[in-house]
């Protein structure tokens, strides 16, 4: 064992791959909303046009929905993470981290027990 002790330029990792991954991120909270939101929601097809038609127009509400309740976002996932890091996972991390350095500890380790699961949950499916 041996520590380096380096001043000069920033090294930066030659062989490492960066990927913008996008998820969409989902809590108990959002599928609240988007169930009372849908359960007021009338979808009503005028019956003189094709199926093709209204199947489009279904189909635009329902993107509007999913990108109104459950928005798009991304995140970096390079080679050098393990395999079963997903942008999910990687997301809540994040958060975790962040809730730490902001002193809500309890949040932070609940969010840790989430993370821990879902990241053995992954491993155990993917074997």
């Amino acid at each position: 064992m041996a520590v380096i002790a380096y001043s000069g330029a920033k090294m930066t990792t030659i062989n490492k791959r960066r990927e913008r991954r996008v998820y969409r991120r989902r809590s108990p909270n959002q599928h609240a909303l988007f169930l009372e939101h849908i359960a007021k929601l009338k979808l009503e097809f005028n019956n003189s046009d094709d199926v093709q038609t209204n199947f489009d127009t279904m189909y635009v509400v329902l993107l509007a929905l999913l990108d109104r309740f459950y928005p798009e976002r991304s995140v970096t996932v390079t080679s050098t993470d393990p395999e079963f890091i997903t942008p999910t996972i990687k997301a809540q991390l994040r958060r975790k981290n962040r809730l730490m350095r902001s002193g809500r500890v309890e949040e932070a380790g609940a969010l840790a027990k989430r993370v821990h699961y879902t990241s053995q949950h992954r491993r155990a499916t993917a074997s």
